[in-house]
């Protein structure tokens, strides 16, 4: 570093300048202070390496398929394929009301199986797994198929900011309610082959088995309350001490892999914040985003103000109907 030589009153003032300058999106001021001033290589990227202040705890896990804290109320795995055979995979322990989690498991895993066993291993139900479909969802060795054959969920990140539901209320009303993800679909893993499902033939028995339960979702929602997690504190992570393993690092670079960037609407004219990934290694963080959604959907946390399209003045009574 090269503080020694520099009044410290300036290099406060410097690095709250680039802190300021860096929440409304210009990272560039923050970058010239790592490379000027402590003599790091830093890039706009790297410098989110060191960014996220996760909560840190010692837990060990004698029994995966055991509670990992006493007001655990479920578990996820969440996985995202990287390639043809290759998925990284979280499973997180998620209290009840308070919004915690805690990391049981992060790593790579190289085939389907490796994933049921890895869920089988911590207990995690086979509703509860939820695999991002973004990347080869169909044919026989795709997101889809996988899905019908071990029960799983799959998922697909959005752009759009909310979706509209139906909900029929107490009275018997029917109102439609924006909420971080759509109403539930089907994924068809023949889909655009010759082998694709007719939607219109056989038992429902039987067109549950052709088809994969689909949730799409918003995918900047999501990661929006990923890092109101992790500010909160609510968002821990095993405490691996000054050493952390290959593994460990590999988790805070895709962690710290998407950030916010300005950019202007064509059609509004505004400035916006949008997620970007120059790198394409945010595996971790599309898994977190997943990991959100399902604890929206499970109720462990809250899905934010549903609004109405119709009477916007009775919010919180929709909400709770809902």
């Amino acid at each position: 570093h090269g503080l020694i030589d520099y009044p410290w009153r300036e290099l406060v003032k410097l690095w709250l300048a680039a802190q300021e300058a860096k929440h409304v999106g210009d990272f560039k001021p923050l970058v010239i202070f790592f490379q000027k001033y402590c003599a790091l290589m830093r890039s706009e990227r790297t410098v989110h390496d060191t960014d996220l202040p996760f909560a840190r705890m010692k837990f060990e896990l004698t029994d995966p398929a055991a509670k990992a804290f006493p007001g655990e109320a479920m578990r996820f795995l969440t996985a995202d394929r990287q390639s043809e055979d290759v998925y990284w995979v979280t499973i997180r322990a998620w209290a009840k009301g308070t919004g915690e989690s805690r990391r049981l498991w992060f790593g790579r895993l190289y085939s389907e199986s490796d994933i049921e066993a890895k869920r089988v291993e911590y207990g995690v139900p086979a509703a509860c797994t939820v695999v991002d479909s973004g990347y080869r969802p169909k044919g026989d060795h795709g997101v889809y198929a996988a899905c019908i054959r071990y029960g799983w969920i799959a998922a697909k990140g959005e752009d759009d900011a909310f979706f509209w539901h139906t909900v029929k209320m107490r009275d018997g009303r029917t109102e439609r309610v924006q909420r971080p993800w759509a109403p539930p679909s089907l994924g068809d893993p023949g889909e655009g082959t010759a082998a694709q499902a007719n939607p219109d033939a056989g038992t429902p028995a039987q067109k549950k088995k052709r088809f994969a339960p689909l949730v799409r979702f918003s995918s900047p929602t999501c990661k929006d309350r990923v890092m109101a997690l992790i500010e909160r504190g609510l968002w821990v992570e095993p405490d691996v001490g000054d050493q952390p393993d290959e593994t460990e690092r590999e988790y805070r670079r895709q962690m710290a892999g998407e950030f916010k960037r300005p950019k202007i609407n064509k059609l509004t004219g505004r400035r916006e914040m949008v997620w970007v990934c120059p790198s394409g290694n945010n595996h971790a963080l599309d898994d977190a985003a997943m990991q959100v959604l399902c604890a929206m959907q499970a109720g462990l946390l809250p899905s934010g103000v549903e609004m109405s399209d119709t009477q916007p003045e009775k919010k919180e009574e929709n909400y709770e109907a809902a």
